[in-house]
């Protein structure tokens, strides 16, 4: 059973995603972008997966969410190093 608040976070995120798509140009001047979109990415895909936990396989489906979160927060962390490593060189 899908929770209105899973699909109103996955309907927002899809919402944030296609404003990146739009301004990826843009996005991707920003030092240590791919980390960046791959953090969103991963994010995106734990909401996605959150909802076809309902309908297939909830266990298996429940331990791939949890690790989108988990690549998404490594990711999120390697962007941070990144960009403050580059912001120090720059200085």
């Amino acid at each position: 059973m899908i929770q209105q608040n899973e699909l109103i976070t996955f309907l927002v995120g899809f919402g944030v995603a296609l404003f990146v798509w739009l301004n990826r140009r843009r996005i991707a001047q920003i030092p240590g972008s791919t980390w960046l979109l791959f953090s969103y990415s991963a994010l995106l895909a734990g909401w996605t997966i959150t909802i076809i936990e309902g309908f297939v396989l909830p266990d298996l489906m429940n331990a791939l969410e949890h690790l989108c979160y988990m690549a998404s927060s490594v990711a999120a962390a390697g962007w941070c190093w990144i960009a403050l490593v580059k912001e120090r060189g720059a200085q």
